[in-house]
């Protein structure tokens, strides 16, 4: 299915709040039966919805890792599956058995997966899974056989990841979609205060006065 994308609802969101402060200014500062106060009436908000939109957001308008509680829990079980590698990638390059077969003693990414060097001539003496080879054929990029579950686990997670915020994505299009026709309509109203506002700024800039 179709959904927006984080800036288009944050966008939304924005149209919503400015709706309704434009609206509340106008009640408190205009005759009801003014030309502004006419137009301000008609803007559309929705304060629950623009509260819910700006709270799955952070400043760089990406998702929060606690916009909700499945997230948060993906967001826990990556960072300690991040340790676990950490941890056993320390393990491996601690262990002299282990750092004898590689060029070089650091690890590696290849297919956003943890690999390590391997010398062509140990390739048989770590047991792993073979992810690429050098262009001399002097290096075997290998992920050992003790990462590949944690590998796994961490690639797993990631979709997970992925998944729940096209999920909450979707679930927000779904909320605003209704909302579409009256946007439009609020956002040219929006643009028409302004343009009367605006002339005001310009008349007060110019000392204007009013012909008789």
């Amino acid at each position: 299915s179709s959904y927006l994308s984080e800036e288009e609802l944050v966008d939304i969101a924005k149209t919503f709040r400015t709706s309704r402060l434009v609206r509340n200014f106008m009640n408190e500062n205009t005759e009801l039966n003014s030309q502004l106060n006419t137009l301000a009436r008609n803007l559309t908000s929705d304060r629950e919805l623009e509260e819910k939109i700006f709270s799955v957001f952070d400043d760089n308008l990406e998702i929060k890792h606690d916009a909700t509680p499945e997230l948060k829990g993906l967001y826990a079980s990556l960072r300690e599956t991040e340790k676990a590698v950490r941890g056993r990638v320390g393990e491996l390059l601690n262990s002299t058995d282990f750092v004898k077969h590689l060029q070089e003693a650091i690890y590696t990414t290849r297919d956003e997966r943890i690999v390590f060097q391997v010398k062509a001539s140990d390739k048989s003496k770590v047991n792993g899974i073979v992810h690429d080879v050098s262009a001399t054929n002097k290096t075997f990029y290998i992920e050992p056989e003790s990462l590949v579950p944690l590998n796994n686990k961490l690639r797993e997670t990631q979709s997970q990841i992925h998944a729940e915020c096209i999920r909450i994505l979707t679930e927000l299009t779904q909320l605003v979609k209704f909302h579409f026709p009256s946007l439009k309509k609020s956002e040219q109203i929006l643009a028409e205060i302004d343009f009367h506002f605006a002339k005001a700024r310009y008349a007060v800039k110019i000392h204007s006065t009013e012909p008789e």
